[in-house]
């Protein structure tokens, strides 16, 4: 069988158009680890406390939330491809930018950088997911998404992990135009990815901006059961945005437990998404999307419930890596709103979900940084337990021909 899977997935990469596009992501989201690390590193240093972490995180998110629906209606109104390009190329011109800046003296703002970076990277899910439907078969939706899911979260373990010896042995400026360097190879693979763009008719070119997103909203009302899978998939982002981030604090106040602790959770975490993003498609062939994805969240709401109550080291230990391995249900929930969207309206609904998402994301982020010393860690993981068994019950409750 795991062999089978593995033929299944090599398979995927005989489409040129997937896997420039997979090669595009990994190369990206190693840059983008080596650039989260060290923007966080200065902007700390710039305020001398986490407050600084916080306003990059907002600066990061804000955009996405406020302009979701441009972002949206961009993807589905221009080239996609083309819009990749600009996601990557700008992020990356714009880091490089920074640091000659920087190496001339010429000061230049974190948190400007940041804005600029949060703009240009919420324009890539709303369009990278479309173009995800468009070069690959219908029914290989759930083992595409989970491939590039597994090649994200690899490009992400990697761009971390060696960021701290390359801050060490080349500096922080170095290391962040490396990032920047990384955004613009992404971005070539961009380029010579095959892509046809689909032109808009005479109709929709006539409609504006906004009544394209009113029109966005309208279907995804009309549409049976579509709400149900992209609030399913809104909840799942939430979580996997957000349970990283509880692990620093519930490590010093809870275990406490030393940074190789902390090391080791994220190695556990890492790993259990990876497998999923392996699995989790093979158990949907099985036994169908709906039950794989209710089982996957209820058993993730039982992961965090043991966090919350700290049962032992080794239990917790054990209970992220099911937590990680729960989490790759969000390529499933992808792949699942990808097959039942017009292609025409992907980017749009795609990048209203985003914006809800981001605001859950962005109101824990800013509520750990200011209230972090004052609340108990472990009720926010009972706060994450509870997301996850409401995404369950939505699930279960809402049996429709999409979820089954």
């Amino acid at each position: 069988m795991i062999y089978n899977e593995l033929c299944l997935r090599a398979r995927l990469f005989k489409n040129t158009a997937f896997a420039y596009l997979a090669l595009s992501g990994i190369i990206a989201t190693i840059g983008n680890g080596l650039v989260y690390i060290t923007t966080s590193w200065y902007a700390y240093d710039y305020f001398q406390s986490i407050s600084g972490v916080a306003l990059l995180m907002f600066c990061i998110w804000a955009p996405s939330i406020l302009f979701g629906p441009l972002f949206g209606v961009c993807a589905d109104r221009y080239n996609r491809k083309t819009i990749l390009i600009m996601s990557n190329m700008v992020r990356g011109i714009s880091i490089c930018t920074f640091v000659l800046f920087e190496l001339s003296n010429l000061h230049s703002n974190i948190f400007l950088l940041a804005a600029i970076l949060g703009v240009f990277v919420s324009f890539y899910m709303p369009a990278a997911i479309p173009i995800i439907t468009t070069i690959v078969k219908k029914d290989e939706l759930p083992k595409a998404n989970a491939t590039i899911d597994m090649l994200y979260e690899v490009g992400t373990i990697i761009g971390m992990g060696i960021s701290g010896a390359l801050i060490y042995y080349l500096g922080s400026l170095w290391t962040l135009f490396i990032g920047g360097v990384l955004f613009i190879l992404s971005g070539y693979f961009n380029v010579i990815m095959k892509y046809q763009h689909k032109k808009q008719t005479c109709t929709q070119k006539a409609l504006s901006f906004i009544q394209e997103y009113i029109e966005s909203i309208r279907y995804v009302y009309n549409k049976n059961g579509l709400i149900t899978i992209y609030l399913v998939q809104t909840f799942i982002m939430i979580l996997l945005m957000t349970i990283p981030i509880l692990l620093v604090p519930y490590i010093n106040q809870v275990l406490n437990e030393s940074s190789k602790i902390f090391a080791l959770f994220e190695a556990i975490y890492s790993l259990g998404v990876f497998i999923g993003c392996f699995f989790s498609p093979i158990l949907c062939d099985q036994i169908k999307f709906r039950k794989t994805i209710a089982l996957l969240l209820f058993i993730m709401s039982i992961g965090l419930l043991c966090i919350a109550v700290n049962l032992g080291l080794v239990i917790n230990l054990m209970a992220y890596f099911i937590i990680g391995f729960c989490l790759s249900s969000w390529a499933l929930a992808i792949a699942q709103a990808q097959t039942h969207t017009d292609i025409n309206y992907q980017g749009r609904v795609q990048s209203t979900f985003n914006s809800l998402s981001g605001v859950g994301i962005l109101i824990l982020y800013l509520f750990v940084t200011f209230e972090g010393s004052s609340i108990n860690i472990q009720v926010l993981y009972f706060l994450e337990a509870s997301i996850a068994l409401v995404g369950f019950l939505i699930v279960i409750l809402t049996g429709n021909t999409h979820t089954s």
